[in-house]
């Protein structure tokens, strides 16, 4: 995410992995990988959006954000 911010676009969409429990060949469902916490997940998803928000951005429907000032000035 830092990466993308240094980069400066004038858009971000950042999206919430979905991880099915019973999917087939789900590695959670196989005891490989550990189920994500819920409470954990929505704390992430708070920390990205303000970590957005202070770089600039302005964030409008779930997953989007905008750059609230311009790329590039002519």
């Amino acid at each position: 995410m830092l990466t993308a911010l240094e980069l400066r676009p004038e858009h971000l969409s950042i999206y919430l992995l979905e991880v099915k429990r019973d999917s087939t060949g789900s590695c959670i469902r196989n005891g490989q990988v550990q189920a994500p916490d819920d409470d954990l997940t929505a704390t992430l998803y708070e920390h990205i959006c303000e970590t957005v928000v202070k770089a600039g951005y302005e964030h409008y429907e779930i997953s989007n954000f905008r750059a609230t000032r311009p790329l590039f000035t002519t």
